[in-house]
């Protein structure tokens, strides 16, 4: 999700915990802290793209990590004399903690997910209810932040400013969460009457919109896609069948590489063969760019990788991701 986001969620979090005390430093140190478990980012000047990608969201959104962390940045907070008259080493120690925390369940509510349990389990915790930007969430934190600080005076209804804004955050995210479910209801409903015998059934926001939904269906031969805009009702409802082309990938070639992808796609991904030596691996769970679905034409992946066959075995990797307007970034391993 956007660095952004996670800054001012952090900030919110200094606010409430240490603003009376401290000020806009709560805000400032907690903005900061928020952004530690971003770190993983600094990996992609070190690791390959594909083992970059792969380790995103493990150990640094980890709760021993942020455990640890905070402990160390209380520790180094109370060392500055000015912090001291604010709080004690506990309290600065709470706020990291607390700001780190809201970064890793941020994450927790996207598709992706984080490995909160890391190193003891690498399962994603994700909730998929927001995609990797939402700009409701950043307007309501920011504006709960300004409505704080606007006030020289103090007054106790602006200073709540920042509890009401991470409340309706709160809230926001419930609505998502029951607009899922509805949306999942749908299409349920609509496979069954079909006649669609689909598996491994789940739905995923398009577009950063918590009224539109993307749903993934696991048929035998391939993948149901669909398509529900809530405020239009059943109408809007599109569907798309696409074969998942397992077959081009036999338990023959299994390997690490084919493994962490099975696992990074949560088993939503279908193959093409794109050249002699190349096979395409598209990760559903993101989307496609037209979701009219033209007759007789392939859905277009947001999101792929492409396995190069070198001695018989697919181990090359280059990362594809095409946004909605169809540019196309290519990093080769």
């Amino acid at each position: 999700m956007d660095l952004l986001l996670r800054l001012v969620l952090g900030a919110v979090m200094g606010d409430i915990l240490l603003g009376r005390k401290a000020g806009y430093h709560a805000a400032l140190w907690g903005s900061v802290a928020a952004l530690i478990p971003a770190s993983d980012l600094l990996g992609q000047y070190s690791l390959p793209p594909f083992e970059y990608l792969m380790s995103l969201r493990s150990a640094t959104h980890s709760l021993l990590f942020c455990f640890l962390a905070a402990l160390a940045g209380g520790q180094l907070l109370s060392l500055i004399p000015l912090n001291r008259r604010f709080a004690t080493r506990l309290q600065w120690t709470r706020l990291v903690f607390a700001a780190m925390l809201s970064h890793v369940a941020l994450d927790c509510l996207s598709i992706r997910g984080a490995q909160v349990f890391y190193p003891f389990s690498k399962m994603q915790i994700a909730f998929g209810l927001i995609a990797e930007q939402d700009g409701i969430f950043i307007l309501l934190l920011a504006a709960g932040l300004i409505v704080s600080y606007i006030s020289l005076a103090g007054k106790p209804l602006f200073r709540q400013a920042t509890q009401a804004a991470l409340f309706l955050c709160v809230s926001y995210a419930a609505l998502l969460l029951v607009n899922k479910n509805i949306a999942y209801q749908v299409f349920r409903s609509e496979f069954h009457r079909s006649g669609k015998s689909v598996s491994h059934l789940n739905a995923y926001p398009f577009a950063n919109q918590g009224f539109t939904w993307y749903a993934v269906g696991r048929e035998p031969q391939g993948y149901q896609i669909g398509y529900y805009a809530i405020l239009e009702g059943k109408q809007s409802l599109r569907f798309h069948f696409e074969p998942h082309g397992h077959l081009l990938l036999p338990d023959s070639l299994e390997n690490e590489v084919i493994t962490q992808l099975r696992t990074f796609s949560d088993e939503n991904y279908i193959l093409e063969m794109t050249g002699d030596s190349t096979l395409r691996w598209y990760d559903l769970r993101f989307g496609v760019s037209d979701y009219t679905f033209p007759q007789g034409q392939k859905a277009h992946f947001l999101f792929s990788f492409d396995l190069v066959k070198k001695d018989s075995v697919f181990s090359g990797i280059e990362f594809r991701r095409n946004q909605l307007d169809d540019p196309r970034v290519d990093v080769v391993k």
